[in-house]
């Protein structure tokens, strides 16, 4: 029988009622500067990079939202059954290496709600 998700204890359960609670709540008002299918265009440059070195867009985006502070840094930003149970603190820089190529969906998804939450953005649709 699985359990559902909210029933997991842990940072996770708490992000997920987070997210969920987001996405009911239609306060964020701002846009993204570059609409997700004109990112090609305005950006080639990034765009290629992000194709070609995945892991590494990914690294350097998530780095960036945390401002350069490491000492922020959680696995899947809190939003795996995982996170925050894999000494993420003692090295954080090699557990953010390891997430971008082992849980890559989770990190570019977790990443971009952290930068959405922040900036108070909509949703692409």
């Amino acid at each position: 029988m699985a359990v559902p998700f909210s029933a997991i204890p842990g940072p996770s359960a708490a992000k997920y009622t987070a997210l969920k609670t987001r996405q009911e709540n239609k306060e964020y008002v701002r846009h993204w500067n570059t609409p997700l299918m004109s990112t090609f265009p305005e950006r080639p440059g990034y765009c290629c990079y992000a194709t070609w070195c995945s892991c590494c867009a990914s690294w350097q985006l998530r780095k960036q939202a945390l401002h350069g502070d490491m000492s922020r840094y959680i696995c899947c930003n809190g939003f795996c059954p995982c996170s925050g149970r894999m000494g993420e603190q003692s090295a954080p820089e090699c557990c953010l290496c390891l997430e971008v190529v082992l849980c890559f969906a989770a990190s570019v998804a977790s990443t971009r709600w952290m930068i959405q939450d922040e900036l108070r953005l909509q949703t692409t649709k």
